[in-house]
């Protein structure tokens, strides 16, 4: 029979706290670095701005949502400019991304993915309920955005921050 002791026991809870595991006992949030949305921003004209947010298992991840002018004419451009700005930054193509989004990576912020999404092809930032009023407000912003004139020439950067 095996017989764990109060130090042992101690001991893995320390290691689970440090390992970065969270729970409803243990909440943590995760966020990317203010440097990351400078980046996001140095793609254009700042159109609009809001965050997402996600809940589980403790952990409360906010996710930054900047719509950008890029001032291209269309499209396809506009992904062509806001990647190409991103990549001047330092940022460069994930190994995998779905078209039409474009999902980035940068070496000097390891835990964070950066999506550059046309504004058509994005839904609004949602929490799945659990902040109503960001998704009432994020829900209003995007159904205008989208009725905007040139709305088909601008881009979505939506950060994202894994375990941080």
């Amino acid at each position: 029979m095996t017989r764990i002791t109060l130090p042992a026991l101690v001991s893995a809870l320390i290691i689970n706290l440090i390992s970065g595991c969270h729970s409803e006992f243990f909440p943590g949030t995760s966020r990317a670095p203010t440097g990351v949305v400078v980046d996001m921003r140095s793609t254009g004209k700042l159109v609009a701005q809001t965050t997402a947010e996600w809940y589980w298992d403790g952990l409360t991840e906010i996710m930054d949502v900047l719509v950008i002018d890029t001032g291209a004419t269309d499209t396809t451009d506009a992904l062509a400019s806001a990647t190409h700005s991103l990549k001047k930054r330092g940022w460069r193509l994930s190994d995998a991304f779905p078209s039409p989004s474009v999902l980035m990576k940068s070496d000097k912020w390891r835990e964070v993915e950066v999506s550059v999404d046309p504004l058509s092809s994005y839904d609004p930032p949602s929490s799945d309920g659990l902040n109503e009023e960001l998704d009432k407000r994020n829900e209003q912003l995007f159904r205008a955005l989208n009725m905007a004139a040139g709305a088909e020439n601008l881009v979505v950067l939506q950060s994202s921050a894994q375990g941080s």
